[in-house]
């Protein structure tokens, strides 16, 4: 039977990304609306970067899951100080927070961010993987090649350093697996696969935000 390893997306990857241009959507009512990627943020600590994307809004406080090997110390998420709330280091996922208040003279812009939901994998249905990766936000697209690979979901496409901590979305938007590692065989990235903590993870994390 062939061995799967786990790695994190440290270790390179040679495949296309498509930029995306971070432009919102206006409704009917004229108030801007965030698009569909508009919830997944760059993370910056003092030893590296990685993805996360928002669950929740509670007052000034924005909640956004990422891997638990992404947070660090002096941890930056959208460029505005954040902290860990919760993690599960053996899951491979954490619940962080951070104030998305921009100051001004006149008073204080509050920055607005699509809240994502959960759902199960299917096993064959499109997804994308979306990530930030050397300033630059990155959108996979793929098909889910299997619910339980050694109990990660498993979806073709690729990733690239940075991903870790952000989300494998189905084709309604919603969060169907956490990104944190690339599939590999004996040494070798395997088919450009990478590996998603499933949701409940992080849904056991987000449940107890008050």
């Amino acid at each position: 039977m062939a061995r799967i390893s786990r790695r994190t997306f440290a270790l390179p990857c040679l495949i296309a990304c498509i930029l995306l241009s971070g432009a919102v959507a206006i409704s009917v009512s004229g108030r801007l609306q965030p698009g569909l990627y508009d919830g997944v943020l760059l993370v910056e600590t003092a030893t590296g970067s990685g993805s996360c994307f928002v669950v929740a809004h509670r007052g000034d406080w924005w909640y956004a899951i990422t891997a638990n090997h992404v947070v660090g110390p002096d941890m930056m998420v959208d460029g505005f100080p954040a902290e860990i709330v919760r993690a599960d280091a053996e899951a491979d996922v954490a619940l962080v927070r951070f104030k998305g208040i921009i100051p001004r003279i006149t008073g204080r812009i509050v920055k607005d961010y699509k809240i994502y939901s959960f759902a199960k994998a299917q096993p064959g249905e499109p997804c994308t993987t979306v990530g930030w990766s050397e300033g630059s936000k990155l959108v996979y697209k793929g098909n889910v090649v299997s619910v339980d690979l050694n109990g990660f979901i498993a979806a073709n496409g690729g990733v690239v350093p940075g991903c870790s901590g952000g989300p494998l979305l189905n084709e309604n938007g919603e969060v169907i697996g956490i990104a944190v590692q690339v599939a590999v065989y004996y040494s070798r990235i395997w088919d450009n696969t990478a590996l998603h903590v499933p949701p409940r993870f992080a849904e056991a994390l987000v449940i107890t935000i008050n």
